[in-house]
């Protein structure tokens, strides 16, 4: 995994927004009991962009299917460990609001830096 976030991050063009990115493998790595090392170093070798878009867990639109078998809580909580691996490499992260996902692409688009 962390040779094909390292293979993407390398090869996207300037304008590229990443849904997971290298600093989410060192979060992997944690919740996994897996030395963080190696995504750690590359987390900190390929810097992404500032600010860091998060969007954080929302109930009301959370479900489960046959990719995706995290309960809610298990979710939620995996999803503070990525922020708190981001705010550990010094990535200025920006919360999107609840909303449609039109407002939500806006609130991002409104605030990247061309």
């Amino acid at each position: 995994m962390l040779e094909r976030a390292i293979d993407d991050y390398r090869t996207a063009s300037p304008m590229t927004f990443f849904d997971r990115a290298i600093p989410d493998l060192v979060a992997y790595a944690q919740i996994f009991e897996l030395d963080t090392s190696a995504a750690m170093q590359a987390a900190t070798q390929h810097r992404y962009n500032n600010p860091v878009f998060f969007l954080p867990s929302w109930p009301e639109i959370y479900t489960t299917d046959d990719e995706r078998t995290m309960s809610f809580e298990m979710a939620h909580d995996f999803g503070e460990l990525i922020r708190a691996v981001y705010d550990e490499l010094g990535y200025e992260i920006e919360e999107v609001p609840r909303g449609t996902p039109l407002e939500r692409a806006n609130f991002v688009l409104g605030r990247c830096h061309a």
